[in-house]
């Protein structure tokens, strides 16, 4: 359970991170 949480938050920042920086 923890895994899937801490995977699902981790693969969409990279995402978010850079598209909001940029």
């Amino acid at each position: 359970m923890v895994g899937v949480h801490h995977r699902s938050p981790l693969i969409e920042n990279p995402i978010v991170f850079p598209e909001e920086k940029a």
